[in-house]
């Protein structure tokens, strides 16, 4: 185990007690509620098409198109 502190998963680990937190002071105090939304990721490519292209499930493994 290092003593370095991973910064992103103390961020991550953090953000859900926040927003919950927030939410019920919202609906406490505002009388407003609303869904905490799950996390979401953004995924980044040298070559975008690495996730669209070559990737398509519309298209079966022969490259023609699923009838």
């Amino acid at each position: 185990m290092t003593d370095k502190i991973d910064f992103k998963k103390t961020a991550v680990e953090a953000l859900y007690p926040v927003a919950y937190k927030l939410k019920f002071a919202s609906k406490r105090h505002l009388g407003r509620d609303y869904v905490v939304p799950p996390l979401e990721g953004l995924w980044w490519a040298e070559d975008m098409a690495a996730f669209t292209t070559s990737r398509d499930k519309s298209r079966s493994p022969t490259g023609l198109p699923r009838i």
